[in-house]
């Protein structure tokens, strides 16, 4: 049985709906709670919902590094790739790009 398309459709399906999340969530802290959009520092408090950018910054670093742990792991003992640990790269890297996609659209520019 071949489950290469069904990881690949699983994991893509993951990180398309994890960028659309980390984007609504990012613009409802901005508009809602009144946040800004600024460029994100490892010295700010990640808990600070004024600067967003650095709370979905540390969560999306943090299920990388959770997902590769995960991976490494079950490959190691198991020889097969987990899914739970793929979900939890899949999360990290959406919520990174989200971060591009939501400055992009709340500052309004279009620079490449």
């Amino acid at each position: 049985m071949n489950t290469l398309p069904f990881i690949l459709q699983f994991t893509v399906g993951a990180l398309i709906g994890w960028i659309i999340f980390g984007t609504l969530i990012l613009y409802a802290l901005i508009k809602f709670f009144g946040g800004t959009v600024t460029k994100p520092n490892w010295n700010n408090n990640p808990l600070n919902f004024k600067e967003p950018f650095n709370l979905i910054q540390f969560i999306g670093i943090g299920a990388i590094i959770i997902g590769l742990g995960n991976v490494t792991g079950f490959f190691v003992e198991n020889s097969i790739v987990s899914l739970f640990g793929l979900q939890f790269i899949c999360t990290g890297i959406g919520f990174l790009i989200s971060m591009k996609v939501s400055e992009r659209i709340l500052t309004g520019t279009n620079k490449r």
